[in-house]
């Protein structure tokens, strides 16, 4: 009952600020103009850190991949900043999974849309756990979030699954950071 009425409050404020965010865009599109954002983004610089940080944490809920918002981060923060924040953001949406999973039914969902995914994964992490969480989280074409709910299901031990997947996104994130900058020059 009580995980039923938490589970519609959080999708009613996702909801709330998706509307407001939407219609903001809607009647007043020249607040998005380059410039505009531009000058947004120096005014609240430090807010808008503790925002991205937000978002890169939050993002794991929402299985979308970390790599368009560390593209993203590039646009306004230093590369060095973007590692640290979409780092600490990964690390700590892999850890909300890896513990939070089952309550918020992400099991259920994830085991309907990925069902044989979920079976393989299972039956590798049984036998060599740490080798597929560090391979998975630096492969950009599987679902990170995916192997922090197995690895969670499975009760794996919570310091090597962050110890592998850190390293694994580490590679990844240092990657995408390297070209993003690279392409920005």
């Amino acid at each position: 009952m009580v995980k039923t009425i938490i589970q519609r409050f959080l999708l009613g404020i996702w909801m709330i600020v998706l509307f407001f965010g939407l219609w903001y865009y809607w009647f007043y599109p020249e607040l998005f103009t380059t410039q505009n954002l531009k000058v947004f983004f120096e005014r609240f610089n430090t807010l808008m850190l503790w925002v991205y940080l937000l978002v890169s944490i939050v993002r794991g809920f929402a299985l979308i991949p970390s790599t368009p918002f560390v593209f993203a981060g590039l646009l306004l923060f230093s590369w060095e900043m973007v590692f640290l924040i979409s780092m600490i953001g990964i690390l700590a949406s892999a850890t909300l999974l890896y513990f939070f999973a089952e309550f918020l039914e992400f099991d259920q969902f994830l085991e309907k849309k990925y069902p044989q995914e979920i079976k393989k994964l299972k039956h590798l992490m049984q036998r060599k756990g740490v080798v597929i969480v560090f391979l998975w989280s630096f492969f950009p074409a599987v679902p990170t979030d995916l192997i922090c709910y197995v690895a969670g299901i499975l009760r794996m031990p919570f310091g090597l699954f962050l110890l592998a997947l850190g390293l694994g996104e580490s590679i990844l994130v240092g990657l995408y950071v390297f070209l993003g900058t690279t392409l920005m020059v």
